[in-house]
């Protein structure tokens, strides 16, 4: 035993204590500690398991070096063709088609609707030449042929794009920014700068701003409550409420309501001519936006020296009910 204090059932201190003392008073062992199998060798029984539970299995490897060699020859054989060469969309610009036409990049669709525009013949390459790089065996792919001049368009220079642009034997001409610049303004003021829009599908398209403000019948962002110019007339309004009454504190911005509401006394007086749901109808709102709405302009209706008597805030007939309202009490 440990000789520490049982606080638990002896007998379970007994099972599970190693006669070490308390684990968080232990020196803490360097890196990870001590691996639970560390030392420990498989018996002769063991292994003998272990070898005739995988009798049969398949484990990946041969059995003998020449069959591992025909193995690797038919799993090359079988992935022929898959693997490597041009892949569409493994760049890191933006991509997509455009008039039967891939492109890599929004400079690769700007030299597209360029060339397009103005009639000038040109198809995308696919073919692709061999080069070596680190002692490797590579192949380089060309974007477009125009002509019969190979174009490369690139906005940066690395080591092996050079490699690539030494051992290209026919003729190769890069377009870089001071080259391509002037098909990229040409898009720019032709279809706008978000010129990338013009790719088939969703991707790249610009929400449409199709919702109406309720406030002045503007157009507005679908994800918007209100348009620019309302949200920043009424920011500045309630900033200088704000500033007149309580000083220079955080501005809370009210959210759009459903409804434009009425002054709190002329809601007050429909709700006594009918009742809530009535009036809930005649605004287009529920009955308990209206309740809510008169608690929460108490004070104000107090101000107005109108105040709706318990018995007027509690009814609550049929629409179709005829219930008499009594008169509201005036404060003195």
């Amino acid at each position: 035993m440990c000789s520490q204090e049982i606080f638990s059932s002896v007998e379970r201190h007994k099972k599970y204590c190693d006669g070490k003392g308390k684990r968080k008073l232990r020196p803490k062992l360097l890196g990870r500690g001590r691996a639970w199998n560390k030392g420990n060798k498989l018996s002769d029984e063991q292994k003998a398991k272990i070898s005739l539970s995988l009798k049969g299995k398949k484990l990946g490897r041969a059995s003998t070096p020449e069959k591992e060699a025909l193995r690797k020859q038919k799993i090359s054989q079988s992935l022929k063709g898959r693997t490597g060469g041009y892949r569409k969309g493994s760049g890191r610009g933006k991509s997509g088609w455009y008039k039967g036409y891939w492109c890599d990049s929004s400079w690769e669709l700007a030299f597209v609707v360029y060339n397009l525009d103005h009639r000038i013949l040109f198809k995308r390459n696919t073919e692709k030449f061999p080069y070596l790089y680190d002692g490797r065996l590579s192949y380089y792919i060309p974007d477009f042929i125009l002509g019969s001049v190979y174009i490369e368009i690139k906005g940066y220079d690395t080591a092996k794009n050079k490699a690539k642009y030494a051992a290209f034997s026919k003729q190769l001409r890069v377009f870089k920014w001071n080259v391509i610049q002037y098909m990229v303004k040409y898009v720019k003021q032709t279809y706008g700068n978000h010129f990338i829009s013009l790719y088939e599908g969703r991707r790249y398209q610009k929400r449409k701003q199709h919702i109406n403000c309720s406030s002045c019948d503007g157009s507005m962002d679908r994800d918007s409550r209100m348009c620019k110019s309302c949200w920043n007339t009424l920011r500045a309004t309630t900033k200088l409420l704000i500033s007149k009454q309580k000083g220079n504190k955080k501005v809370h911005v009210p959210r759009k309501t459903k409804i434009i509401w009425p002054k709190p006394e002329e809601v007050l007086e429909l709700v006594q001519k009918n009742n809530y749901r009535q009036a809930g109808k005649l605004l287009g709102i529920s009955d308990n936006a209206i309740r809510k709405f008169l608690k929460k302009n108490k004070t104000n209706l107090e101000n107005f020296g109108m105040m709706a008597s318990p018995s007027v805030l509690k009814t609550d007939a049929p629409a179709n009910t005829a219930v008499e309202i009594p008169t509201p009490s005036f404060a003195s």
